[in-house]
């Protein structure tokens, strides 16, 4: 057994003393980031997690506090069965803008005669905004699926043609969102509809995730939260090309055609039974469509495509002569 000083993590301003092998522990702030509108308050849930066998209370401190923000934790002692809420208040004065503070966790433990501390520094992160967004739901979906924005301040509808202007729009993936996305505005709520068109967010690949933002009346709204748009196979049919079958999927956001030569990649490929089609086997990629060929005896499997490093839902390839679709067998009633 020893013992050793750890380097600063993540370049926070603290080392790490630990044993060898190192008893220690980490701190998970759920949620990481939170906004508020000013004058209201934020809560964090906190847990500690232990490492290498560790089991001692942690004592937990606020530190540095900025001005117009007071906290505090309850309870200010945790282990690895219990859990704290940490509490962010705000005034109506607090300064609009984003705050990153710092929350200490120390213990100490044993080794030898030798009382080692142990402390883990992590940071939360407040939004003191205006336009708070509170929720996003759902996180992700395929093409078509509406989403809701929850917070607070988004101000009265603009009305249809004019919910995507200088000052009032909604951003996903870093591109302002067209009028017709935006299906619905209101004071705390905004539904919108991402737009299944790669082209709109070159030079990114599709599909893609990416941070939701509120602009309302030329202000921002805090960009916590994430959607991301699922590529979706919704058919698939085959016909026999002289000595192979040429299978089309239809669906949603596949994303533009990755080139001849990196339609098999891993990022980019279509998989038939777990093994991935050849490069020079895909026949076309668009979109909304992809086409490869197999061969006759290639047998039945489960068909996935992956677009930009994002896997699609499975769809079944049924090979020629495999009469699983019409295995069902339904039995009549029986009277008694």
């Amino acid at each position: 057994m020893g013992w050793a000083v750890g380097d600063p993590e993540d370049g926070l301003r603290r080392s790490v003393i630990y044993q060898y092998p190192f008893p220690n522990f980490t701190l998970d702030i759920e949620p990481e980031s939170k906004a508020v509108l000013p004058g209201d308050t934020a809560e964090y849930a906190i847990h500690a997690n232990s490492i290498g066998g560790f089991s001692a209370d942690v004592s937990l401190e606020l530190l540095d506090l900025p001005a117009g923000i007071t906290g505090s934790v309850l309870p200010d002692n945790i282990n690895a069965q219990n859990s704290a809420i940490i509490s962010l208040q705000t005034t109506t004065s607090t300064a609009l803008g984003e705050y990153e503070i710092a929350l200490l966790g120390s213990s100490t433990f044993w080794s030898g005669d030798v009382v080692i501390p142990v402390w883990r520094t992590t940071y939360l992160k407040l939004t003191v905004t205006n336009q708070p967004i509170y929720n996003i739901n759902p996180e992700k979906g395929p093409a078509g699926t509406v989403v809701t924005i929850s917070g607070a301040g988004f101000g009265s509808d603009p009305g249809p043609g004019n919910r995507s202007t200088a000052t009032n729009h909604v951003t996903w993936a870093g591109v302002q969102l067209p009028d017709a996305s935006v299906t619905s505005w209101s004071a705390n709520q905004i539904k919108f509809v991402p737009p299944d068109n790669p082209d709109l967010f070159l030079p990114q690949k599709f599909p893609l995730l990416g941070n939701v933002t509120v602009t309302a009346g030329g202000t921002d709204s805090n960009n916590d939260f994430e959607f991301q748009i699922e590529n979706k196979i919704t058919s698939i049919s085959s016909a026999p090309e002289s000595d192979r079958i040429l299978v089309t999927l239809t669906g949603t956001s596949f994303g533009n055609d990755p080139g001849l030569l990196l339609r098999s990649t891993s990022y980019e490929h279509i998989s038939l039974g777990g093994a991935w089609t050849p490069n020079m086997d895909v026949a076309s990629w668009s979109n909304h469509q992809i086409q490869f060929y197999v061969d006759q005896t290639t047998p039945s499997g489960l068909v996935m495509v992956t677009s930009n490093g994002y896997e699609s839902n499975t769809i079944a390839y049924y090979a020629p002569g495999d009469d699983t679709e019409q295995k069902t067998v339904y039995l009549p009633m029986l009277r008694r």
